[in-house]
Protein backbone atom coordinates (compact mmCIF):
# COMPACT_ATOMS: atom_id res chain seq x y z
CA UNK A 1 0.00 0.00 0.00
CA UNK A 2 1.40 3.39 -0.96
CA UNK A 3 1.54 6.39 1.38
CA UNK A 4 -1.26 8.04 -0.58
CA UNK A 5 -3.46 4.96 -0.12
CA UNK A 6 -2.64 4.85 3.60
CA UNK A 7 -3.63 8.51 3.93
CA UNK A 8 -6.91 7.77 2.14
CA UNK A 9 -7.59 4.81 4.46
CA UNK A 10 -6.89 6.97 7.53
CA UNK A 11 -9.18 9.69 6.18
CA UNK A 12 -11.99 7.21 5.48
CA UNK A 13 -11.69 5.72 8.97
CA UNK A 14 -11.60 9.12 10.71
CA UNK A 15 -14.55 10.48 8.69
CA UNK A 16 -16.80 7.41 8.89
CA UNK A 17 -19.23 9.06 11.30
CA UNK A 18 -19.69 12.18 9.12
CA UNK A 19 -23.14 11.67 7.58
CA UNK A 20 -22.46 14.29 4.88
CA UNK A 21 -19.68 12.21 3.29
CA UNK A 22 -20.47 8.70 4.51
CA UNK A 23 -21.61 7.46 1.08
CA UNK A 24 -18.69 9.18 -0.69
CA UNK A 25 -15.89 7.79 1.50
CA UNK A 26 -15.52 4.36 -0.16
CA UNK A 27 -14.62 6.15 -3.40
CA UNK A 28 -11.65 8.03 -1.88
CA UNK A 29 -8.67 6.03 -3.08
CA UNK A 30 -5.66 8.34 -2.67
CA UNK A 31 -4.70 11.53 -0.87
CA UNK A 32 -1.50 13.07 -2.11
CA UNK A 33 0.33 16.06 -0.73
CA UNK A 34 2.26 17.52 2.15
CA UNK A 35 -0.09 19.14 4.64
CA UNK A 36 1.79 18.66 7.87
CA UNK A 37 3.14 21.59 9.89
CA UNK A 38 0.40 23.90 8.63
CA UNK A 39 1.71 24.23 5.11
CA UNK A 40 1.43 22.55 1.75
CA UNK A 41 -1.51 21.27 -0.24
CA UNK A 42 -3.62 18.16 -0.70
CA UNK A 43 -5.01 16.33 -3.71
CA UNK A 44 -7.88 13.91 -3.11
CA UNK A 45 -8.32 11.29 -5.82
CA UNK A 46 -11.63 9.44 -5.94
CA UNK A 47 -13.31 6.72 -7.92
CA UNK A 48 -16.64 8.55 -7.85
CA UNK A 49 -18.83 7.73 -10.83
CA UNK A 50 -19.55 10.66 -13.14
CA UNK A 51 -23.04 11.14 -11.67
CA UNK A 52 -21.51 11.70 -8.20
CA UNK A 53 -18.51 13.72 -9.40
CA UNK A 54 -20.17 17.01 -8.59
CA UNK A 55 -18.76 20.24 -7.25
CA UNK A 56 -20.92 19.86 -4.13
CA UNK A 57 -19.58 16.37 -3.38
CA UNK A 58 -16.05 17.65 -3.93
CA UNK A 59 -16.75 20.49 -1.50
CA UNK A 60 -18.09 18.01 1.07
CA UNK A 61 -14.97 15.85 0.80
CA UNK A 62 -12.70 18.89 1.07
CA UNK A 63 -14.59 19.99 4.19
CA UNK A 64 -14.27 16.55 5.72
CA UNK A 65 -10.55 16.64 4.95
CA UNK A 66 -10.23 19.98 6.76
CA UNK A 67 -12.12 18.58 9.75
CA UNK A 68 -9.90 15.48 9.75
CA UNK A 69 -6.78 17.62 9.79
CA UNK A 70 -8.41 20.00 12.28
CA UNK A 71 -7.42 22.87 10.03
CA UNK A 72 -8.36 26.36 11.07
CA UNK A 73 -6.13 28.36 8.76
CA UNK A 74 -8.27 28.07 5.64
CA UNK A 75 -5.35 29.04 3.42
CA UNK A 76 -3.93 25.72 2.22
CA UNK A 77 -5.25 24.44 -1.14
CA UNK A 78 -7.12 21.16 -1.47
CA UNK A 79 -8.27 19.76 -4.81
CA UNK A 80 -10.73 16.90 -5.28
CA UNK A 81 -10.85 14.81 -8.45
CA UNK A 82 -13.71 12.65 -9.69
CA UNK A 83 -13.43 9.09 -10.91
CA UNK A 84 -12.85 10.28 -14.46
CA UNK A 85 -9.81 12.28 -13.32
CA UNK A 86 -11.50 15.65 -13.76
CA UNK A 87 -11.19 18.34 -11.11
CA UNK A 88 -14.52 18.67 -9.28
CA UNK A 89 -13.57 21.09 -6.50
CA UNK A 90 -10.74 23.34 -5.42
CA UNK A 91 -10.83 25.11 -2.10
CA UNK A 92 -8.79 25.68 1.01
CA UNK A 93 -8.52 23.94 4.32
Amino acid sequence: MTDSQKSAAEFRKASWDDAAVYELLPAVDRIIGDWEDGQGRAFISTELPVALSTSRNGELLAGAFAAWKKSESGNMPVSVYGGDGKLIHTGTF
